[in-house]
């Protein structure tokens, strides 16, 4: 083999990493072993505190919310952390609006396609951006 080719075959992609938020631990831990078996890095935490650690600490690309009353972190997610996405499987919460709501009973494929939607590679702005830029004292920039 070339050795252009074996350098290539080298290069591996980096794993996607998906947070995972749950109080149930024995369902943290399916989630967590099928998110490893389709190829993905899964962080798991038990709680609000956990949650917001491991944001700060990892480059996280999904956050997977697993139970109710998460809207103060989802509402955080979306305003500091702009390249992460969010999945909640569950009921919607009223006062945050997840970019992708899944029921209770979602099955495996329907997660996979899911995450498949929310892990692929954006080209262009972000849709959460604003699309003007400050300069000085509340001047905007004309394009």
């Amino acid at each position: 083999m070339a050795p252009e080719r074996e350098r290539e075959r080298d290069i591996v992609r980096p794993k996607k990493r998906i947070l995972i938020v749950t109080p149930d631990m024995v369902k943290a831990s399916l989630v967590r072993f099928q998110l490893a078996t389709w190829g993905y890095a899964p962080l798991v935490a038990t709680n609000d505190p956990q949650a917001r650690e491991l944001l700060k600490a990892e480059a996280v690309d999904v956050c997977a919310i697993f139970c109710n009353g998460m809207a103060p972190l989802m509402i955080d997610i979306q305003r500091f952390y702009r390249s992460t996405n969010v999945l909640l499987v569950g009921a919607a919460e009223p006062l945050a609006t997840p970019d992708v709501l899944l029921s209770e009973r979602v099955t495996a494929s329907e997660m996979r396609e899911a995450l498949r939607t929310l892990c692929c590679r954006r080209r262009g702005p972000h849709p959460h951006q604003n699309q003007t830029q400050e300069v000085g004292c509340g001047q905007l920039a004309a394009d």
